[in-house]
């Protein structure tokens, strides 16, 4: 005798299937626990090899100064992230230019030309270390402060054009810490070219 399918399993067993067909559609690919600082400074050397000025760059959001104010901030390591969803066109740049230095900058899309503040750039020594498990990224200032970043999330995400971009979802560590004593490199000048 063939058993026959109740009408509430056939139910079930067409969901499960819906899914399963569907599941290779899902454009976005999660790593949710980075759990070696190797995987992530392969990451950061990959994305400068793949850099024509061999730096690696990072953007977050931050109308509203959201950078500065919230705790958790998600990066993007292609700025046609924010081009292809048309939101965002304050930002917060981090450029991996150094084996242990970031330059910080904060870029403009809104108006025309695009720009950037000279102001708004900093510089800090950088250290991936692992505690407890986890991978956190630590900025040390010029003006002798120290802030930690807890890595929580990095995410593969398909871009039109068959573009991959990263996510990076990094949580503030509060408070932020001032620092006795470290070397930094020489602040940026502004320098004014005389027009002829």
């Amino acid at each position: 005798m063939i058993p026959t399918l109740m009408p509430k399993t056939a139910k079930y067993i067409f969901l499960i299937l819906i899914v399963f067909c569907t599941l290779p559609e899902l454009k976005l690919y999660s790593q949710p626990d980075p759990s070696s600082k190797k995987h992530l400074e392969r990451l950061i050397r990959e994305g400068a090899n793949d850099n024509f000025s061999g730096i690696y760059s990072i953007l977050a959001c931050n109308e509203d100064s959201l950078f500065f104010q919230q705790d958790t901030i998600r990066f993007y390591d292609d700025p046609g992230y924010f081009s292809s969803i048309g939101i965002c066109c304050e930002f917060t740049e981090w450029e991996f230019i150094d084996d242990d230095l970031i330059r910080q900058q904060e870029p403009q899309t809104c108006l025309d030309p695009s720009s950037m503040l000279i102001s708004s750039l900093r510089h800090f020594k950088y250290r991936l270390e692992k505690s407890r498990g986890k991978i956190y990224i630590n900025l040390f200032s010029s003006n002798k402060e120290y802030e930690s970043f807890l890595v929580k999330n990095i995410e593969y995400i398909e871009l039109p054009g068959e573009n991959n971009c990263r996510a990076i979802t990094l949580i503030r560590q509060r408070p932020v810490i001032p620092l006795l004593k470290i070397k930094m490199p020489n602040p940026v000048k502004m320098v004014t070219i005389p027009k002829n």
